[in-house]
């Protein structure tokens, strides 16, 4: 995941199925790209810079009784795709033919013919968030998971409009879906026109 300038402009892609799967592995990759999408691969070699939100979660493996980690896709079906800069730091014109040709990519979220222009800031802030393994999702002891759940559901049932109270989600609405068994509220954030799940703790959030 590299890093962003603040004036940077970005829109979302919407993903085609296994757009978000692992890239094949290819002799003379460099080990930071290793791990790379299929569509990340594909964007980076038509020399376009893609970011793909990612959480990791803590699994437990009930055969081999051992935890691993593993990384998701944080929005399931969509990438935000910069707009090129030049060297002086001006905006270069957006490649909209060289994008649709890259794997992956179905089309760009809009309105009226018009590519949607994500929020200024928003992208930096939910890269900050990542680093920081805001939405990072790691196993909990099960009674200390169980008690959090009776209590986050007691909270926030199903059904309840809420708003987050900080992250990168500040300031949008959503509604409770359900709650984990370790306690995450599981809500549906409205985000790029339709509902989004994200988890939260119950801390974060605050009902309308």
């Amino acid at each position: 995941m590299s890093g962003c300038e603040p004036n940077r402009r970005w829109y979302v892609g919407v993903l085609k199925p296994g757009a978000s799967h692992k890239a094949p592995p290819r002799r003379g990759i460099p080990d930071e790209f290793k791990d790379e999408s299929v569509v990340e691969r594909s964007l980076r070699e038509a020399g376009l810079e893609g970011y793909l939100p990612r959480m990791r979660r803590e699994i437990y493996l009930r055969k081999s009784r051992k935890s691993v980690v593993r990384r998701f896709p944080l929005f399931t079906g969509y990438i935000f795709v910069a707009q090129p800069m030049r060297r002086d730091g001006s905006l270069a014109q957006m490649p909209w033919d060289v994008l649709g040709a890259c794997d992956g990519i179905g089309s760009v979220l809009g309105n009226d013919g018009w590519a949607l222009v994500v929020p200024n800031g928003y992208v930096e802030r939910m890269q900050a968030a990542q680093i920081a393994g805001l939405f990072d999702k790691m196993i909990e002891p099960v009674v200390k998971g169980r008690a959090r759940k009776k209590t986050a559901a007691e909270r926030f049932p199903a059904g309840t409009a809420v708003r987050p109270k900080e992250g990168p989600f500040a300031g949008f609405n959503g509604l409770v879906e359900d709650v984990t068994a370790q306690g995450l509220i599981k809500v549906a954030i409205e985000i790029f026109g339709r509902g989004t799940p994200v988890e939260f703790e119950a801390k974060q959030l605050e009902a309308l």
